[in-house]
């Protein structure tokens, strides 16, 4: 705990770090990020990050199969 102390002091007195502070996206943890363009969405890619890219997949090959399901001829039905 003495340690996790320390690290969150100088977390708070460090400008720049915490400026790389960022909440996940999918989990809502607290992760800096340390990447070159520091865009980074998710605490690991591995966990969170996989998922997220997997749900945007999946909902872009619907919208996609949506789009290119056959109309019914003959306008609506009523």
């Amino acid at each position: 705990m003495h340690r996790l102390a320390h690290a969150a002091i100088g977390l708070l007195g460090d400008a720049t770090e915490l400026q790389r502070l960022h909440q996940c996206a999918a989990c809502r943890w607290l992760f800096l990020d340390h990447s070159r363009g520091a865009g980074r969405r998710w605490c690991s890619m591995a966990d969170c990050g996989t998922e997220a890219k997997k749900r945007r997949y999946v909902a872009r090959r619907r919208e996609l199969m949506a789009a290119r399901a056959p109309r019914p001829a003959g306008g609506t039905p009523g």
